[in-house]
């Protein structure tokens, strides 16, 4: 039976790092991607279930502590 192949997504506002780090990630043998948007990445989870998220701390519209806090709230994600 094959190894799992995990699930990450990595939100970031900055298009440079996020294409740096998925193509890594990818590069290693996991399912990655990349959003710049977290209002987007909510519903991206919901629908794809990643294995993990990676996310900035700081970002102009939602922060990454506010996400997280999104996140811990509603029972599909917690």
């Amino acid at each position: 039976m094959p190894a799992k192949k995990y699930k990450i997504l990595h939100l970031d506002d900055e298009e440079t790092l996020l294409r740096i780090v998925r193509d890594e990630l990818q590069a290693h043998g996991y399912d990655a991607y990349a959003m710049d948007l977290k209002r987007n990445g909510f519903a991206w989870i919901l629908e794809n279930k990643p294995d993990l998220v990676i996310s900035d701390i700081r970002a102009p519209e939602i922060d990454g502590i506010e996400f997280l806090r999104m996140l811990r709230s509603d029972p599909r994600t917690r």
